[in-house]
């Protein structure tokens, strides 16, 4: 969007509170860049958390926080909005609010400052973080954003005040505003009452529910993310309600996307963005009403492109014949089963009935079927536990590993943490030494690998994700005592938030460990985010009878549907007819790309032109492709070279324009030639490469007169040497040294654009290597800090023969 359009539009930032590559495929922030870009009076970017590397760079600089399309100031937008997947990420909220220049709390902010927006499922409790939003979409985002951009330019040119903008805000249906409520607390801590402050404002805000919307191709990282993969939403919300699962209760009505749409969607989303793997999404994606036929279709429609379909988390007894045939007929995505609890009797408590027959004959299924591995999700002190329903965990594990000899089994274990908004929002929360004890003793007996959460993280999520306002100054000391990332065990640090707790007086025992009453007012009865709170209570009373009875004869709340066997895929591996050799360039941003993100990117661009390309047989088909030395990062190039084997014959200058037009930014197909399919790999014919050190004015004494004596002495040095370090870092780290005399074939200075330049023409292959700007700083005698600032091209690769001829790969 031009600066014209952006100054009359309602800018606004999607912001996720942790890492790019765990961000990227979140699915509400795709979703509202697409609702607000389609708009005509608003733009969307995106801004992710910084690393700690980053941040201190940042603030090294004075430089803010900036959004990754245009490298706008946080602070610029009209409208900076948070996705808020998880509790432990909120210490990364106050982080990007202060590294964006934004005030940390509501009330500290003017009319020149954005407004701050929360959404995603922890709003369904916001309170721990009222002091620092001014708003929070409940629900579904769709709808109620272009309200919100329409109340934001209205008040944009009226003059008014910003506490006008928040009543305007809170008017609308599913928009809480939390300053314009006050909370009472009775001495013993417990809330007292929630009730607005200004005229016009709800008592209680609604749940906004949206349409699901169509679905467009996603924006393609070039980086490797979390999610690797093509993800469509199938479904919303759950048809099952565990007791536990806050998303079943508010994600309601359940909704689902029909088989056409989702065959139209599919199809779309592999054209515009090359991936290989598809990903249903959704609560309970083998629920779909149509999953059988949707996959079989996705199945006789991809499967001889190689692209493979997996499901999410799936109940067990809904993983079929038909449903296992199709998804091993490419390559297996990893399989995931959740029986939750150890006994019938738990899975009935929390509503996931599931018998232990049923658990059995899934994992029997997947091994017939060629899995090896399977991933199980188990929790612990789930309510009215006893010790025989965690025997019944072992039991489980140890019977399925004796009757599936081959199948490994990686089992997950979680505490239980009682969320709000479910039947369970009444249930104390096990201590930390009872988790312990229960995770010691699961972990001595379980005859599987194992992956558990860490205990201490689980008493902080279960202090905010049923905390109320006073949380806030809890969060705040935590973050400027040096919390964040504290969703990653490795950077969690328990002692920082047991000094936080002790100097606010909150504790984990009167937030999420002791028993809450039917009358007692929750921080959160305000939003409506689930069913009626009596409802809830008569069910979480049902689930503590439950405990109590004998099993029923059919525990299970739905049919099993009959479906039929689904239609073999016959994967056949044609033989290639032909190699072509591309050659592309790199400029720009690009070149901090890795070597494998470049090759993951150019095969993404090879399934966008839809070349016929070959694909090895076995159980993990690949694209038959190979390609040239790997660059290193930061590098421009014009000699990415790659090939391509093809099962059937294309003309060079057709392939070239097909390519052509899947290329990046940044990327440009230069040349495209046809090779004979027995020539040897390009990696092992090049021995000659050129490149182009571009060097900063200011690194040169007297405007780099000097510069071509300069090179002729270092050239004629007797020993001219370059110190490298191998395996850096182990026990076995070495310094060996480089001879530079046979490597360097030539090297001269220079002009490009009124720049001195380095040519290098460098001998190259095994063993036979040096970086480029290693010689130019030993050539200028740098500073590592000033080697980082020379500009490095590679400009081409020669295969030299015996008889010193070149020849252009």
């Amino acid at each position: 969007r031009d600066e014209a359009y952006r100054s009359k539009s309602v800018g606004v930032c999607l912001c996720f509170p942790d890492l790019y590559e765990t961000g990227f495929a979140n699915a509400g922030i795709e979703i509202l860049y697409r609702v607000i870009n389609r708009r005509d009076d608003s733009y969307a970017e995106r801004a992710y958390a910084a690393d700690s590397d980053l941040a201190a760079a940042l603030r090294g600089r004075g430089w803010p926080l900036f959004s990754l399309e245009t490298r706008t100031p946080l602070k610029d937008f009209d409208i900076v909005g948070f996705g808020l997947p998880y509790e432990l990420c909120f210490t990364n909220v106050l982080e990007m609010l202060d590294l964006g220049g934004i005030p940390l709390k509501a009330h500290e902010r003017g009319k020149e400052d954005p407004l701050i927006i929360g959404g995603g499922p922890c709003v369904i409790n916001p309170e721990p973080l009222a002091d620092f939003f001014d708003g929070f979409v409940i629900g579904d985002g769709e709808e109620i954003f272009g309200e919100i951009i329409a109340c934001m330019k209205a008040w944009k040119g009226s003059g008014a005040s910003r506490t006008e903008l928040l009543k305007s805000l809170a008017r609308i249906e599913g928009f809480y505003v939390p300053s314009l409520y006050a909370v009472e607390y009775f001495p013993d801590g417990r809330v007292r009452s929630v009730t607005p402050t200004a005229e016009g404002v709800p008592a209680s805000v609604a749940y906004r529910r949206s349409s699901l919307e169509a679905m467009e191709a996603p924006v393609v990282p070039f980086v490797q993310t979390v999610h690797d993969r093509l993800n469509v939403e199938i479904q919303r919300g759950c048809p099952w309600r565990c007791r536990f699962c806050q998303a079943g209760f508010s994600y309601r009505p359940y909704r689902e996307r029909s088989k056409e749409d989702l065959l139209q969607i599919v199809e779309h989303g592999l054209k515009h963005t090359g991936y290989d793997a598809v990903t249903l999404a959704g609560l309970s994606a083998a629920d779909h009403t149509e999953i059988v036929p949707l996959l079989q279709e996705l199945s006789d429609k991809f499967s001889l492109r190689r692209v493979s379909i997996g499901l999410p988390s799936t109940r067990a007894d809904r993983f079929t014949l038909a449903v296992a045939e199709i998804l091993h007929s490419v390559r297996r995505q990893s399989l995931t089963f959740a029986p939750e609890g150890g006994t019938e009797r738990m899975r009935r408590v929390i509503r996931k009935e599931l018998q232990e027959s049923e658990i059995r004959q899934t994992l029997s299924t997947a091994r017939e079927h060629g899995w090896k591995s399977v991933k199980l999700y188990f929790m612990y002190g789930l309510p009215t536990e006893t010790q025989e329903d965690l025997d019944g965990i072992v039991h489980l594990v140890s019977d399925s590993v004796k009757q599936n000899r081959g199948l490994a089994l990686t089992l997950t274990l979680s505490p239980f943490v009682p969320k709000p908004h479910t039947p369970f929002q009444w249930h104390p929360m096990d201590t930390l030494d009872v988790h312990r004890k229960k995770l010691q003793d699961l972990r001595k007996r379980l005859a599987a690998s194992i992956r558990a959460h860490g205990l201490e993280q689980i008493v902080v999520e279960g202090v905010l994700s049923r905390g109320d306002r006073r949380c806030g100054a809890l969060l705040e000391y935590a973050w400027r005592t040096g919390s964040k990332f504290d969703e990653w065990s490795e950077r969690f640090h328990f002692n920082v938030w047991q000094k936080a707790f002790a100097e606010t007086g909150l504790t984990p025992e009167f937030f999420s460990q002791r028993v809450r009453t039917q009358d007692e007012v929750l921080p959160w009865d305000h939003i409506q985010g689930g069913p009626d709170k009596r409802a809830l209570w008569n069910d979480y009373q049902t689930a503590l009878k439950q405990a109590q009875e004998s099993l029923p004869e059919k525990p299970h709340l739905k049919e099993r549907p009959t479906v039929a066997p689904s239609r073999p895929v016959v994967l056949t591996s044609e033989k290639p007819v032909q190699r072509l050799r591309f050659r592309l360039s790199r400029h720009g941003d690009v070149r901090f790309l890795s070597h494998l993100e470049q090759i993951e990117m150019i095969r993404r661009m090879v399934r966008r032109a839809e070349l016929p390309v070959a694909f090895t047989s076995g159980f993990h088909p690949q694209m038959k492709a190979s390609f040239g030395p790997a660059i290193s990062v930061g590098y421009e190039s014009e000699c990415e070279l790659f090939d391509i084997e093809l099962t059937q014959r294309l003309e060079p200058g057709q392939a070239f324009e097909k390519l052509s037009q899947e290329a990046p930014e940044g990327f440009s197909v230069l040349k495209a030639s046809r090779v004979p399919l027995f020539f040897p790999s390009l990696e092992s014919l090049l021995n000659r490469v050129e490149y182009r050190v571009r060097v900063p004015q200011d690194f040169l004494h007297a405007g780099g007169a000097d510069l071509p004596a300069g090179l002729e002495e270092f050239l004629a040095r007797k020993e001219l040497t370059l110190e490298k370090i191998r395996k850096k870092g182990t026990a076995a780290e070495t310094t060996v040294k480089i001879d530079l005399h046979p490597l360097i074939l030539g090297a001269e200075w220079i002009m490009e654009e009124s720049s001195p330049v380095l040519r290098l023409t460098l001998r190259f292959g095994p063993g036979k290597n040096a970086k480029p700007e290693k010689i130019a700083q030993l050539l200028l005698s740098l500073k590592d800090e000033d080697t980082a600032r020379l500009a490095v091209e590679r400009k081409a690769f020669w295969i030299e023969k015996p008889d010193g001829t070149l020849t252009e790969p």
